[in-house]
């Protein structure tokens, strides 16, 4: 029987969860009236040490009746101005500098209450007929003790909860080197020890908590000297040394303007030593409230450009699109859905999304009017080879602004389907331009590319004949022109994309030359190019962007495994595969000839080309060919157009393929 009421007993046993919601429960409606009992507790101690420090530590009476007698008095008054300056809603563990001003505030303001009932009730000389019982210098102690006692407690909280750590897991703390000791590094500092909390239950798995140990900065002011209690203790030249003194785990970039080339040294001293290396959000996000360390995130690999990233002429931008009506061909694409983006950001008269995907339309119409309800724009299902369905959009929609986005890019697929690459970069590129021309678009952009400079692929020397298409229809009404740009960081099919599956995949990362480096740069970069070119754009120029110093593509592989926490060649191997039919171990910007111009943009070049447009007639022996399917016929015509173009084996002249009109 005893048994059945133990375990009867045992089974009303409220779980551990029940019992720490309930302790929760009563801690929330409790902590205001505790804290006021703490602050009461101070106000005590501060009134009678006044009268303890001002008597010199020997109370006579009559102080020490008076001391007592206005004590409730005194306690009830300070209380009220506190709560009505909200000290009791506070967190101390994140007392600060604006804590400490209110607190000053709520200190003099309680002392002025004080002194103006002292006055009220023993009158102005505040005497009981036995001699002064208020020192007036008592009101200034205890105005002082007051304000140290009451932030000092704050502080002590703050202290001990960013000091002192209760779990013996060691190996979860991390040491961190801060690079930056700006207001940003002092932020993300706070932070972290703002975070460092105790594992709550024994099994838990520990934490992880970051110790700040030292700041680098460049800034001579800053040397050898500590922020928030960290020490200076060089400048990014150091940091090689500091790494092996000071027995670091990570470094964390904290400062926003540090050159691509000095976050790679950085990069390759933490990877000499087998140490983490991560940077924090934007300024921007701590101004928004959103940085934490939560946010600490791996480089990216447009972290590592070499390169400031491209500001565009806002101005310049707005008012050549702004209130204007804007097509963009391929509007679904890498290029076209960051282009059609930006365009809709500055407030286009109407934006056309032209496009021969429906899904991704789809997907990026919903993208737009989700994030910019208010701009007014048209998806059109349509393709760049069939002139009807520009024309239809053209005569419907009678676009000032074209962007031609919409192209085969990739070299290496391209070698096998020359007639398809030949249809979609030259004869979809002239029926755009066509359409442009014929109802009367002010103006027609072209994406081009690096690899039209000395081809040695077919997709190169097709978007080259399309740079001449251009030149060749040149006319007063339609500003015609052609920006040219290396290789795009995280567009579709961009090695990049590539790299991250093969290192998913855990390897290998494969790398067609050790020797092959590329021009790069984001796809804002890209877009905000486009813009900037249109804006500068007279009619009949080529521009390209000073991308800074060319990237070697076995560096960019070694640099994203090592960023995905792996060691290149021990963790996951890089293959080195050979140069595919069409690929160059460079590329180049500029033709034999050519020459460049600065614009109003820095970054922003415009090429003197020397190339004329095509001649009479060739652009309708293109079309001839492609409708008949000949390839060779086509290889022959961008020959003649690129006279520098060397085909490789794959494209060199084949027998014809069944013409387009015989196929069923």
């Amino acid at each position: 029987m005893k048994a059945k009421n133990l375990a009867a007993q045992a089974g009303k046993r409220r779980p551990p969860l029940a019992w720490s919601m309930t302790a929760d429960r009563v801690l929330m409606v409790l902590r205001k009236p505790l804290i006021a009992a703490l602050h009461a507790c101070l106000i005590v101690v501060a009134w009678m040490g006044s009268f303890v420090i001002r008597l010199d530590f020997d109370i006579p009476e009559p102080f020490r009746g008076a001391m007592i007698l206005a004590l409730p008095a005194v306690i009830i008054i300070k209380l009220v101005i506190f709560y009505a300056f909200r000290l009791f809603q506070g967190w101390w563990k994140y007392a600060g500098f604006n804590d400490l001003i209110d607190i000053a505030r709520a200190s003099a303001v309680s002392t002025l209450a004080v002194i103006v009932v002292a006055f009220a009730i023993f009158g102005k000389s505040l005497t009981l007929g036995q001699g002064e019982i208020f020192p007036r210098s008592v009101f200034v102690l205890d105005l002082v003790l007051t304000f140290l006692l009451v932030g000092g407690a704050r502080f002590v909280v703050r202290a001990y909860t960013e000091s002192f750590s209760f779990s013996t897991e060691m190996e979860s703390v991390r040491r961190v080197l801060v690079v930056g000791a700006g207001r940003t590094g002092m932020t993300i500092v706070r932070e972290m020890r703002a975070n460092r909390m105790p594992r709550r239950r024994v099994g838990d798995a520990p934490s992880v908590r970051y110790q700040p140990v030292a700041f680098v900065d460049d800034d001579p002011s800053k040397q050898d000297v500590r922020v928030d209690g960290v020490p200076v203790l060089g400048t990014t030249e150091d940091i090689p040394r500091l790494l092996d003194g000071l027995n670091v785990d990570e470094v964390l970039l904290a400062v926003s303007t540090k050159s691509g080339r000095d976050i790679r040294r950085i990069v390759d001293a933490c990877h000499d030593r087998r140490l983490l290396f991560k940077t924090i959000p934007s300024v921007g996000d701590l101004i928004d409230g959103r940085l934490s360390v939560s946010r600490i995130r791996e480089v990216r690999i447009d972290d590592l450009l070499g390169r400031e990233p491209i500001r565009t002429n806002l101005t310049r931008v707005h008012s050549n699109t702004e209130g204007h009506v804007v097509l963009v061909t391929g509007a679904a694409g890498s290029i076209g859905s960051e282009l059609s983006r930006q365009i809709a950001m500055i407030g286009p008269a109407h934006l056309v999304l032209f496009e021969r995907s429906e899904s991704d339309l789809h997907d990026l119409e919903l993208m737009l009017r989700l994030s910019m309800p208010n701009v007014a724009m048209s998806s059109v299902v349509g393709d760049i080879l069939d002139a009807g369905d520009l024309a239809a959009a053209f005569e419907r929609f009678r676009p000032s602004r074209v962007y031609h986005t919409a192209a085969y890019k990739h070299v290496s697929l391209m070698e096998h389907h020359v007639v398809a690459a030949v249809r979609n970069n030259v004869i979809g590129t002239y029926n755009v331009a066509s359409a442009a021309g014929r109802f009367g678009a002010e103006q027609l952009v072209l994406i081009s590319t690096d690899k039209a400079v000395r081809p040695t692929s077919l997709m190169g020397a097709t978007k080259r004949a399309a740079e001449r298409v251009l030149l060749s229809m040149s006319d007063r009404r339609t500003r015609f022109t052609t920006v040219r740009f290396g290789n795009v960081l995280g567009s579709r099919g961009s090695v990049v994309p590539i790299f991250k599956r093969q290192i998913e995949m855990g390897g290998p990362v494969t790398v067609t030359h050790p020797e092959v480096v590329r021009f790069f740069m984001t796809i804002p970069e890209a877009v905000e190019l486009v813009l900037q070119a249109a804006a500068a754009s007279r009619g009949g120029e080529v521009f390209h962007l000073d991308m800074g110093e060319p990237v070697r593509i076995a560096d960019l592989a070694e640099n994203m495994i090592r960023l995905s926490g792996f060691e290149p060649g021990r963790d996951i191997e890089v293959k080195f595969v050979g140069l595919r039919p069409g690929e160059k171990l460079y590329e180049e910007l500029l033709v034999d000839g050519e020459d460049v111009e600065p614009t109003d943009h820095p970054r922003v070049l415009a090429v003197r080309t020397v190339d004329a447009g095509v001649e009479a007639g060739w652009i309708q022996a293109v079309i001839r060919a492609a409708e008949a399917r000949d390839a060779s016929a086509l290889v022959a015509l961008v020959c003649a157009a690129v006279p520098e173009f060397r085909p490789s084996e794959l494209v060199l002249p084949a027998p014809p393929l069944p013409p387009m009109k015989q196929l069923t």
